[in-house]
């Protein structure tokens, strides 16, 4: 490992442990974190929550869900629109009953539900029921990883046990491991905690009141080992069978977060290019009959036309009485395009962003064209990025556009094909001002928007990876890295790759990356 690594990290970070395989290495026992106090520091204890607070914030968020007069399973209301609230649980609990759904809530009320989602071959479901009191939700935390736990982390699994005279229980205990596949229902965070019946469905809550998953499976199961430990492409016995035993289990909530429910954490609809899209009024699609784009905008006083030939390009632009023609000429060919009308900074002058997809796949280009004082309009310089994003991110009623970090692309995998591999990027923010592109990336207010990408990243890289190839592996990785320095991080994201970076190449990787992060800025001298 260069120097220059070693000033991103603490020396005594925990020995490799790749010497007993790559699969064990992401299997952790009781977790054994660096016990240097910078690197807790980094962690936010501060924002514990003393056991009383942590109980009754647990119980607020809990409902019962009522299977007859004294049966029960539990539920965590994680989402309220208007008067609409959305209660997750476990699919078995609501196997002996059908809809309406009966939930009781905190203050006796029993509401009348229906079934909103049932996951693919995971233990979970969702519920939906609509009252006009005013409930607490759950403050989720996605992508339970390595990274965010301090050491000898405590859990706390909530719900309401069917003895009756115990009412509502919070058992404490300890992660005791974090499996790099979830099982075949979704298990997949073990702790040491007894959890009885009716808390199925509950939540499991981190210090901080953070609900990062649900439980739903005792330890020493019925069916016994190894019937109830299955895997998709996994051996049961490659995992130790009596701490799979000693341990009852959770599905981590990220399995719920990417399901729009999170409005933080849900997958960003990222505008690729290669990616089919249907045509909306502002936003045309290539016509390869035509050779033609038009587009419009929704009050009809703009009408734009892309058009070309050999390569060169024919903007024109239609409004009202005035009539420009750009040409574009670009260097490489282009295997898609779209245009779209949509005001980027909210001064009620709609912009036109011509997007193009560059042959080479690493990066493509976008050009906005804007109506200027001289009554006419004039072109920004070309943002070259790979996908974009308009959101406004920050609710002032102005356009971000997340593009991802077209630096990073094709440095380490030219394969593009799946969700994954697309987005295993860092993301770039930027603001339209004065006709051009502004570049925020950096701004305090949007830091939660990279950590959200980090733990993303790592829940890309924990499933499923033994079937990613080593390139895909290292772009995930350094699109967590770069992630994880854009949010602060730095420190905990060096850490995790010096743990369970599990190729023989480790410093031709990291003296890679490091060179990477640097050229591109991700490293501030």
């Amino acid at each position: 490992m260069t120097a220059k690594i070693h000033s991103h990290m603490k020396k005594n970070l925990i020995k490799t442990i790749l010497s007993v395989g790559f699969y064990s290495s992401l299997i952790i026992g009781i977790f054994q974190l660096p016990a240097d106090n910078n690197i807790s520091q980094v962690f936010a204890q501060e924002n514990q929550l003393s056991r009383q607070e942590l109980e009754k914030k647990a119980q607020e968020i809990s409902v019962k869900i009522l299977i007859g007069e004294t049966l029960w399973g539990t539920g965590v209301l994680i989402k309220k629109e208007s008067d609409t609230f959305t209660v997750a649980t476990n699919a078995h609990v609501l196997l002996q009953i059908k809809e309406p759904y009966s939930i009781q809530t905190l203050d006796g009320k029993i509401h009348q539900a229906k079934l909103l989602a049932k996951f693919n071959q995971t233990d979970l479901a969702l519920l939906q029921f609509n009252t006009d009191q005013n409930y607490p939700v759950a403050l989720l935390k996605p992508a339970f990883t390595l990274a965010d736990l301090p050491k000898n982390i405590e859990v706390f699994a909530a719900g309401y046990p069917i003895e009756a005279s115990k009412g509502f229980e919070v058992k404490r205990g300890k992660v005791a491991v974090l499996l790099p596949q979830a099982m075949t229902d979704g298990y997949q965070i073990g702790f040491f905690a007894d959890i009885e019946q009716g808390m199925s469905g509950g939540a499991l809550l981190n210090p901080e009141g953070e609900v990062i998953g649900i439980i739903g499976r005792s330890s020493y199961p019925p069916n016994g080992y190894p019937r109830a430990y299955q895997f998709d492409n996994l051996p049961t016995n490659l995992f130790p069978e009596q701490l799979m035993l000693n341990s009852s289990w959770a599905i981590p909530i990220e399995i719920v977060a990417s399901s729009s429910v999170s409005k933080l954490s849900q997958d960003l609809a990222w505008n690729i290019p290669s990616a089919p899209t249907n045509p909306t009024p502002n936003l045309s699609t290539f016509s390869e009959q035509q050779k033609l784009i038009v587009a419009n905008s929704p009050n009809g006083e703009i009408k734009v036309q892309l058009s070309y030939e050999n390569n060169i390009y024919s903007l024109a632009i239609n409004r009202e009485i005035q009539h420009k023609i750009e040409k574009i000429k670009l260097e490489e060919p282009v295997i898609d395009k779209n245009v779209q009308i949509v005001d980027l900074d909210n001064d009620e002058e709609p912009e036109i962003i011509v997007n193009f997809k560059i042959d080479n796949f690493c990066a493509g280009e976008t050009i906005s064209y804007f109506y200027n004082n001289e009554n006419n309009y004039s072109s920004s310089d070309p943002l070259i990025n790979r996908g974009f994003l308009l959101k406004d991110i920050d609710r002032d009623e102005e356009l971000e556009i997340l593009t991802f970090d077209e630096n990073f692309a094709c440095q380490f995998t030219t394969k593009y094909q799946t969700k994954e591999q697309v987005e295993a990027l860092p993301i770039k923010i930027w603001k339209y001002k004065d006709g051009d592109f502004e570049n925020v990336t950096y701004q305090k207010k949007y830091r939660q928007i990279h950590e959200a990408h980090a733990k993303k990243m790592l829940y890309y890289y924990q499933q499923n990876n033994w079937q990613k190839r080593k390139d895909e592996l290292q772009a995930i990785l350094a699109a967590y890295l770069a992630s994880k320095y854009l949010a602060e991080q730095s420190q905990t994201g060096w850490q995790y790759l010096q743990e369970f970076y599990p190729f023989e190449d480790r410093n031709k990787f990291f003296n890679k990356l490091e060179n990477l992060l640097e050229d591109n800025d991700y490293i501030k001298n």
